[in-house]
């Protein structure tokens, strides 16, 4: 199977950009060097450890912005202003799911925004410790309401801090989890400067059918972690992650073993630390985190019921044909890969063709499953080439 990566426009859409053609080499690289290394679970695996150790330095600060729109009055976001007096380019970064500054896994990607040579913004996921500690303050109707008011408030911090003179373009990246609330917030056009960009990575097509996928993807592994546990695991993590930093043909045992690892003590084990930050700041009652088994089903039911009546707003495609519709300047990029399992069931020609996206808008990789490439030395190239040609 070739790379989706091809080089014609639909008619009906001339203004929107593509990957700019310095990346399509970039691309093939990212997908051949790498794509007879394991399947869906286990590059997950390998792309979540290796960002997770490495070592990242971060140039900028957490900080706190002002709002109303949570219990405690404000929120924590990361902020770096860069110390050139000429205008720079501002990198806005939406996350995946329990992501924020001062994670590794996040830091590791503020590094490699920072590297671009512009200022750099988080906006920690609506999922990750500190935001829920934070207590927002949910009301009725469109469950985005209120992640989309903070980040505003958020905004309107940064602005005080970067002013619009000091920056030349906005670009908005959205990983994972992040690409729905960063697609939500570009299509709100109250606020300026209005981005250049939008660049969405490993995005869940349909949130409904996507978490159902993260649930599947914990029960799945379930026997495997029970066969194999931490101590037993733990010598295959070192052989195949530690010693070497790329990606190497590992026994479907061995495989399974490091799969579950992720699964339990990575994911779970985080989603239940979240949990009892919400269950504690909103007393929840009947607090039991280690019997729940399907998080997204016990995290705030009325978000849960409204994914579940498959709301329009719980769908990228819903976002990103108001963007293209309203605002059609901005360019769109999607990053992802054929086999993410939050996308199980979904055939990505269709869904493009739907939305209304052209074929050079996306790239879609033979290998990954869900965001494994970012830890790949090819993806931070791509990146850098993507953004120094739009500079």
């Amino acid at each position: 199977m070739k790379i989706f990566l091809l080089l014609s426009f639909f008619i009906f859409s001339p203004s929107w950009a593509e990957w700019v053609p310095e990346t399509a080499p970039i691309a093939r690289a990212l997908n051949d060097n790498y794509k007879n290394s394991g399947d869906s679970y286990l590059m997950t695996a390998w792309g979540g450890w290796q960002r997770l150790f490495s070592w990242s330095s971060v140039k900028g600060e957490i900080v706190q912005a002002a709002t109303s729109f949570t219990k405690t009055g404000n929120v924590e976001y990361y902020r770096y202003r860069h110390s050139s007096k000429d205008p720079r380019p501002l990198f806005i970064l939406f996350p995946g799911i329990f992501g924020e500054p001062g994670q590794r896994v996040t830091d590791n990607f503020i590094e490699m925004l920072e590297a671009l040579d512009g200022h750099v913004i988080v906006v920690p996921n609506f999922l990750s410790m500190g935001w829920v500690r934070g207590y927002p303050l949910y009301g009725e109707g469109d469950p985005s309401k209120t992640e989309l008011n903070i980040t505003h408030d958020i905004w309107r911090d940064v602005i005080k801090y970067i002013p619009e003179s000091s920056i030349s373009k906005v670009h908005v990246v959205g990983e994972s989890l992040g690409t729905l609330i960063s697609s939500a917030w570009v299509s709100q056009k109250e606020w300026k400067p209005r981005p250049s960009s939008l660049t969405l990575l490993w995005p869940p097509l349909e949130l409904d059918r996507a978490l159902d996928n993260i649930d599947l993807y914990v029960t799945t592994l379930e026997s495997d972690w029970k066969r194999c546990g931490l101590f037993f695991t733990l010598p295959i993590f070192m052989k195949y992650f530690v010693m070497d930093t790329t990606p190497k043909e590992i026994s479907q045992t061995d495989g399974r073993c490091l799969s579950a690892w992720v699964a339990y003590m990575g994911f779970q084990k985080t989603l239940r630390n979240v949990y009892t930050v919400h269950a504690e700041t909103n007393k929840v009652p009947d607090l039991n985190p280690a019997t729940f088994k399907f998080f997204f089903q016990s995290y705030r039911k009325p978000f849960w019921d409204t994914i579940q009546k498959r709301d329009q707003t719980m769908h990228l495609g819903y976002w990103l044909k108001k963007i293209k519709i309203e605002q059609s300047l901005i360019d769109l990029q999607v990053l992802s890969s054929r086999d993410d399992f939050l996308n199980e069931g979904f055939s990505w020609e269709s869904w493009r063709t739907r939305v209304g996206l052209n074929e050079n808008e996306i790239i879609l990789l033979d290998w990954g499953g869900h965001s494994g490439p970012v830890a790949a030395k090819e993806f931070e190239l791509l990146l850098q080439t993507e953004f120094m040609a739009k500079k």
